[in-house]
């Protein structure tokens, strides 16, 4: 099916805005609101439509990049709104962009939100609405399927090879955590499921959005082309670690911002076994997967474990023990059982002997893993 084929309004020079609820913040190429937004926004600039869009969250962002690689304009919204807090302030954006576009596209709409909402005020207004018609009918989707039953013009977008369902509730990230056997590689490519023995473990989790040093242009543009690596998961980080030989410090979430790599000594099996999803981080605080590194070896690079002290005791610490300080207050969560080891600055593992090293991954994806790690 070609663009042209597709009904529009006949009218160029029209204003256009879509209706893309929240998204999962780690995004796969065969994504189906990810390949639909796409699809979309080539028919739309095709009609010569102008996209009206606010700026600053990924799926949006991938909507303003997709318009203008099919030669679409783009102009953004001044948002008027001013609410007291962040869900406020989108929901003024969003109704913003919605009120200043003549026709709406609809692509991933979830029940009960806001772009269901305003889909529903603009059908009962007479405005244009085009909804994508999903290959599914989920939470994700319903939204899609109630404005169509209102009277939005279903459009059918030509086909393109999609696997995933593309949840929209939060960020998703609970669905995907299955329990998994995991298998242990080292660099002579032998496997086990149990650690070796004395080992240090750095987790790897997905990556949201463009790696460190990518641009989103960068980022939109390995996605649309199903690049290696493209959807940044557990694993993909675990990769990219292997091949650039060096783990990235962070401050993060580190008191005083010091900039570290954590490890952790606790038995995997155990860790994992007792891994909690971090409602304030959006996320697992650990996936299974890991680099290993044997202990002698990294003590040798400067890597010591962690002081589990009260809050009160960081300030009478040195300025070389601060970066190895762990909040361990009554009030506070319990960190201890993470066992937790620190190495200030980035981690090269071009320092270390190949025999020095280990992974972890789940076991279907041991072979993958054998082979980036006896790379190195």
């Amino acid at each position: 099916m070609a663009w042209s084929e597709i009904e529009g309004s006949g009218e160029t020079g029209m204003k256009v805005a879509f209706l893309l609820s929240r998204q999962l913040r780690v995004v796969a190429a065969d994504t189906w609101w990810l390949c639909a937004a796409h699809a979309a926004a080539g028919w739309a600039a095709w009609q010569g439509w102008t996209l009206v869009s606010g700026s600053g969250i990924l799926p949006i962002d991938f909507v303003c990049w997709s318009y203008r690689q099919h030669g679409g304009a783009v102009a953004p919204v001044s948002i008027t709104g001013a609410g007291s807090n962040r869900r406020e302030r989108m929901r003024d954006r969003d109704r913003d962009v919605i009120a200043a576009a003549d026709v709406l596209v609809g692509i991933a709409i979830r029940r009960g939100g806001i772009m269901e909402e305003e889909g529903k005020r603009a059908i009962r207004q007479g405005k244009v609405v085009h909804v994508a018609v999903p290959p599914f009918k989920q939470k994700a989707t319903f939204g899609n399927f109630e404005l169509l039953n209102l009277g939005a013009r279903p459009l059918e977008l030509p086909e393109f090879d999609c696997k995933q369902a593309g949840l929209v509730s939060g960020t998703g990230a609970r669905t995907s955590q299955k329990r998994r056997s995991l298998v242990f590689i080292c660099p002579d490519g032998a496997s086990s499921a149990q650690p070796p023995a004395d080992y240090l473990w750095h987790y790897t989790r997905a990556c949201p959005g463009p790696w460190p040093g990518q641009t989103p242009d960068e980022y939109f543009h390995s996605l649309v082309q199903n690049d290696p690596g493209c959807g940044h998961t557990g694993f993909d980080t675990l990769a990219r670690i292997l091949a650039g030989q060096k783990i990235r410090a962070s401050g993060k979430i580190i008191r005083g911002q010091y900039e570290v790599v954590s490890f952790s000594s606790a038995p995997p099996e155990d860790l994992l076994a007792r891994r909690r999803f971090r409602s304030t981080l959006a996320r697992w605080d650990f996936e299974p997967y890991a680099v290993g590194v044997r202990m002698a070896a990294a003590k040798a690079l400067g890597v010591r474990p962690v002081s589990y002290l009260p809050s009160s005791d960081f300030a009478r610490l040195s300025t070389e023990d601060r970066p190895f300080f762990q909040r361990s207050d009554e009030d506070a969560l319990d960190w201890r059982h993470e066992n937790e080891w620190r190495h200030i600055g980035d981690f090269d593992l071009s320092a270390m002997l190949p025999a020095d090293l280990a992974a972890l991954a789940p076991s279907g994806e041991a072979e993958q893993l054998r082979r980036l790690l006896t790379r190195c």
